[in-house]
């Protein structure tokens, strides 16, 4: 995963930083890809993809809890972010589309 400062901040809007310990649960998806979508902008990641079902692509999902983030920086010019997430329900899947 590439981590962007900017997602994880806690800024007002921000939901990725703001949802860091906040002891709410919230959906996740994770997708095992054959290809990259073939959508573009916002609809590249988005649930309907252009181009998400073109192929053979298999989704997980599950409720969980993103309970922490520790950012270690380099001296290679990137960041290291280690995420820990709980899983508080069954995961379902694969589902290929």
């Amino acid at each position: 995963m590439n981590f962007v400062a900017s997602d994880w901040s806690k800024d007002a809007g921000v939901l990725l930083g703001n949802a860091v310990g906040d002891g709410n649960q919230y959906v996740f998806r994770f997708t095992l890809m054959n290809s990259q979508s073939t959508g573009t902008g916002a609809t590249k990641y988005a649930s309907t993809a252009g181009g998400l079902g073109t192929v053979q692509n298999s989704q997980y999902y599950w409720v969980g809890k993103i309970e922490a983030l520790l950012v270690k920086p380099n001296l290679t010019d990137s960041n290291v972010g280690t995420i820990t997430i709980t899983v508080q329900s069954q995961v379902y899947g694969a589902y290929t589309i």
